[in-house]
């Protein structure tokens, strides 16, 4: 029950300005294509929002 109640403290928002540079990644064709569409519904880039989800997992790492 202490980890659900952890986890509702865990909010994602997305934002929409980075400064960056280039990198190459490969991601399995399914992880792409999810990550697409949640970047399509949110208005923002793919890359975008692949930043995000990598700076929250970096900072909630136990």
């Amino acid at each position: 029950m202490e980890d659900l109640d952890n986890m509702e403290n865990l909010k994602f928002k997305i934002q929409n300005k980075y400064g960056t540079i280039t990198k190459t990644i490969r991601l399995p064709e399914s992880l792409g294509e999810q990550l697409e569409k949640l970047a399509a519904k949110n208005g923002i880039s793919f890359n975008s929002l692949v930043i995000q989800c990598i700076q929250f997992s970096l900072k909630h790492l136990v």
